[in-house]
């Protein structure tokens, strides 16, 4: 019985270390994912950063022309400047695209750290209840052993009382009197 409680321990033991080694892998593919919406979402604070780079830069150019040919290219200049914008504004998506999809991301960043600090706080009850668990284990283990203890002295004294109550019966058959069986 002690063997089978001893094999379902480490069972219950073994089931418990493998379950926290799945749950390092589901914290490192949390990890990655937040490295990979980070990522993302310095990739488009880059781009748009370009976008209004170029925007300044073509606005920049256009208040030149404007300066050097106020009136006689005027109107040009106001085509051009439509292109320049219509171009540039075809090239890229959008700035409330990107602003959506920023705060998309942002959005799931915040989802996925919070789910990481959950998943932190889980396995630091799971690895208390694992200590709880493993010191329960131990404290059984000692109770059992202290039990396996006192029943061998009761079965020790028990054995020394048959031996010297033997002992008395030799002498009192001696005396000639006899005693009933149990």
């Amino acid at each position: 019985d002690a063997d089978a409680d001893a094999d379902a321990i480490e069972r219950t033991k073994q089931d418990l270390v493998r379950e926290l080694q799945l749950y390092q892998v589901e914290m490192t593919k949390v990890g990655l994912s937040v490295q990979a919406a980070t990522a993302d979402a310095v990739r488009m604070d880059v781009e748009r950063a370009a976008v209004t780079a170029q925007i300044a830069t073509v606005q920049a150019d256009i208040a030149a022309l404007r300066q050097a040919h106020p009136e006689a290219k005027q109107v040009r200049r106001q085509l051009e400047e439509y292109e320049a914008l219509a171009k540039m504004a075809n090239t890229r998506p959008s700035r409330r695209l990107l602003e959506e999809k920023k705060a998309k991301t942002d959005m799931e960043l915040k989802q996925v750290e919070e789910k990481v600090q959950r998943n932190r706080d889980e396995k630091a009850i799971r690895e208390k209840q694992f200590h709880l668990f493993m010191q329960s284990l131990f404290d059984l283990k000692e109770s059992l052993a202290e039990d396996a203890e006192q029943k061998e002295e009761k079965e020790a004294a028990a054995a020394a009382a048959q031996v010297s109550g033997e002992e008395g019966e030799e002498d009192d058959d001696d005396d000639g009197e006899v005693k009933p069986m149990d």
